[in-house]
Parts: structure tokens; C-alpha cells; sequence
């Protein structure tokens, strides 16, 4: 064999090689995060799982349906609705783009829409509580797959999602008329009484100098339901 037709051959095979490896490369991949925190009655929107879809590809790519996965979930009649909102970024909860409708709860939650990319795009799942829930239920969130244009894309096997707990959203943005409430404390007495404390940051959420108070919501059965808010310092201007 001469030479010439060596190096031709080791040509061939060197740009077997990487077409093989760019085909690999170019599918679609699809990443969970999820972080540990409750899921908050009185709030609206929890975000609980967030959905990485990367296709490294210039082709357009169309999500057509979304299937997440609350097995697992110890009280599902606790959970109002489930919500999916999409975004090109990972850097902030979005409530701007919904990608299908409220659901009910249920094991299984089917989201169908339709949505073009073209090299990266994010989900956020999002559940909403009822007003009357048990304090001690976890709730259990993963995706099953998304279905594209391209097939059905499933999450790594080896993503376990964490039990999430269920909390109470005591104060928020603009309860009372409060601009802000933060650095929160939290006590029970020798009866079981639980005290929460902090600040109401009533024009701004910056530190001193402001118009800023403190404050007290009390509960007398473990955190189910709690008193009005007391100010228990004025701190006046």
C-alpha cells in the first residue's frame, strides 16, 4: 500500500471519528436542579424544581410537552395547583411566560404547549398551596420526560429529588402595608406558644436610618394558624 493511500485512509477514519463525535454531542440534554427549601402556604407561586434543557445543536428545537412526576408525595390534597413557567435564563423565578395551564395535583402532571429554542431554555416548576394544610407533609418533585420535536428526552436516572417541606409565607411584600419584613426569630414558650419576631421595614427594605418597627405574630397550635401582627417596638422615624 503506498503512502499516499495511507494517509488518505488515516484522513477518512480521523473525519469518521469526529463526525461520530459531533452527532453525540449534538443531542439533547436535559438537567434537574432543585434546591431545599419549604414550599410556603400563602404564597403563590413556590418554585420547586428547575428544568435544564440544552441542545448544543443549531437546529430549532420544539417542546411539546412536559410531564412531572409528584410520586412520592405524602398529601397530595394539600397542593392546590401545579404550575410550569419557561425562561431563556436560570438566573431569577419568572412567572412572565406559563408554558400550559394550572394543573391538579396528581402522581402524574402533563403540561402541553408549545415552545421553539435554540440552544438552551428553562423550566420552572411552580405549586401553590391550599389555605388548610398539614405542616407535617413532604412533597416529592421530578420529571418524568420532556417530549420535543426531536423524541422523548429523559432526566439522568440518577437524579433523586429531595422531600420538601411545607411552611407558612407569616409575612410578606406589602402585608399591613409593610414595604418589607426581614431578619425573622423564632421562640416557643414552656406552653408550646411559638412567638415569631422581625423587622417591619415599613418604606424600604434597606438597614437604618428608616421607619423601622418590630413586630410579633403569634400561634397557639404549633404554627397552623397565627395571630394578628403585633408591633411590639416603635422605633418611630
Amino acid at each position: 500500500m503506498s503512502r499516499i493511500i495511507k494517509y488518505a485512509l488515516a484522513f477518512l477514519i480521523t473525519i469518521s471519528v469526529i463526525y461520530s463525535c459531533g452527532r453525540i454531542n449534538h443531542e439533547l440534554v436535559l438537567n434537574l436542579y432543585q434546591y431545599q427549601v419549604p414550599i410556603l402556604v400563602k404564597k403563590e407561586n413556590n418554585p420547586v424544581m428547575q428544568l435544564e434543557l440544552l441542545s448544543p445543536s443549531s437546529d430549532k428545537i420544539e417542546v411539546k410537552e412536559v410531564r412531572i412526576n409528584l410520586e412520592g408525595t405524602r398529601g397530595l390534597s394539600d397542593i392546590k395547583s401545579v404550575r410550569l413557567f419557561s425562561s431563556d435564563n436560570d438566573e431569577n423565578f419568572d412567572t412572565y411566560r406559563q408554558f400550559g395551564y394550572d394543573q391538579p395535583p396528581s402522581t402524574e402532571v402533563i403540561f402541553k404547549d408549545q415552545l421553539s429554542f435554540d440552544d438552551t431554555t428553562y423550566f420552572q416548576v411552580s405549586i401553590q398551596l391550599n389555605e388548610k394544610v398539614d405542616l407535617l407533609n413532604k412533597i416529592t418533585v421530578s420529571s418524568k420526560y420532556i417530549r420535543t420535536n426531536h423524541g422523548l428526552l429523559k432526566p439522568d436516572p440518577s437524579f433523586l429529588p429531595k422531600n420538601l417541606r411545607l411552611g407558612i409565607a407569616l409575612r410578606k411584600h406589602m402585608d399591613d402595608n409593610v414595604h418589607t419584613y426581614r431578619i425573622p426569630g423564632l421562640a416557643a414558650t414552656n406552653k408550646g406558644t411559638l412567638l415569631a419576631v422581625y423587622d417591619v421595614r415599613r418604606e424600604s427594605s434597606r438597614d437604618l436610618q428608616g421607619d423601622i418597627d418590630i413586630g410579633l405574630s403569634r400561634s397557639t397550635d404549633g404554627g397552623n394558624t397565627w395571630e394578628p401582627m403585633k408591633i411590639i417596638l416603635d422605633m418611630e422615624e
